[in-house]
């Protein structure tokens, strides 16, 4: 049994041991290992539950358990290692490099580059009509007809999907990469159940039966605040930030690698905004996903983000960590925007 000389040993301990849970998850789909993913999650949280409540309690001697688990999981992330994986999260998972995108022959976004590495939260900020919808909808490869990619590349591990075929885009599209829309409730059909529709898009990538897409909805369901009604609901009977967390149940429900989010807030009331961000968070820490979100509020990028793009008019002004933006910004623009803020 661990015995941690002191609590600030036991947070470490703690941390390192979330770490490694959130990420043997991936590490199993990864390697392809055939287990009920509902099971793993009830086993590892069970125990690291017990030690979390050991700590609050200042009680220095771990659930057994606890230490097992970490044991378990850390062993896992080694096999994947082994087999060609990828060491803890701190590689590049998108890579936007100089893009220009137009509408209609007219430039929206001019040369914009950046990268998110594994579970990082990148918040792209700017007013309206800046381009920050358009960056999100050239990675998710939804511009539509009249939009195209004039110049620059896109990188999704290590592949680039700048004009990646339709059949390269489906398969990515909910299995590697989620799209949450700024009003996710507009994007289900309105004479269907929320639940037929998100089991209808997971048939298109994998073989569940109904019973296993329930239990895997009902694991994000819980982590989101949604209740499990919500599912036998048309998308009329939610309120706005239901229906935003049923939107972010279609994103993850295949647990994709990335999440782009475009102004998942913007229509929510103050109260309701504070907890679908809080629930991003959650998702972050729960299943290490990457996220790129969109926003014209400086305080929820302020509140979530581990990094930060400034655009204005289509152009890149500013780009750096959370903390260097708000506490060292170098461009007026920014500045400007902060004060506003």
């Amino acid at each position: 049994m661990c015995n941690c000389g002191n609590n600030f040993l036991c947070n470490i301990f703690i941390a390192v041991e979330l770490y490694f849970i959130s990420r043997s998850r991936m590490d199993f789909r990864n390697l392809g290992i055939g287990v009920n993913l509902a099971c793993v999650e009830f086993f590892t949280d069970t125990f690291c539950n017990a030690d979390i409540l050991a700590a609050k309690s200042q009680k220095n001697n771990f659930h057994t358990g606890g230490n097992f688990i970490l044991f378990f999981c850390v062993l896992v992330h080694a096999v994947n290692i082994g087999r060609g994986g990828n060491f803890l999260m701190f590689e590049k998972i998108l890579a936007v490099d100089e893009i220009s995108i137009a509408y209609g022959g007219r430039e929206i976004v001019s040369g914009v580059s950046f990268g998110v590495k594994h579970g990082e939260i990148l918040v792209i900020v700017g007013e309206s009509g800046s381009g920050k919808s358009t960056i999100l909808k050239a990675i998710g490869g939804i511009l539509g007809s009249n939009g195209a990619i004039m110049d620059g590349q896109i990188f999704f591990r290590d592949i680039e999907i700048t004009n990646a075929p339709e059949s390269i885009r489906r398969k990515l599209a909910g299995e590697s990469i989620g799209y949450i829309f700024q009003n996710a409730t507009a994007s289900f059909c309105p004479i269907r159940k929320i639940g037929e529709q998100i089991f209808e898009s997971v048939k298109a990538h994998k073989n569940w039966s109904r019973e296993e897409f329930l239990q895997r909805a009902k694991i994000i369901m819980q982590n989101i605040n949604l209740e499990e009604t919500a599912l036998e609901k048309y998308p009329f009977q939610l309120s706005g930030g239901m229906g935003q967390r049923a939107g972010i149940l279609a994103a993850m429900i295949l647990e994709p690698q990335i999440l782009l989010a475009d102004e998942p807030t913007s229509a929510l009331d103050p109260e309701t905004q504070s907890n679908v961000i809080d629930e991003f968070l959650k998702l972050r820490a729960r299943y290490g996903v990457s996220i790129v979100m969109v926003t014209h509020n400086l305080e929820v990028a302020k509140y979530i983000a581990d990094k930060i793009l400034i655009l204005k008019s289509g152009k890149m002004i500013e780009y750096g960590t959370a903390a260097e933006i708000f506490n060292f910004p170098q461009e007026e623009y920014t500045k400007e925007l902060l004060n506003v803020c």
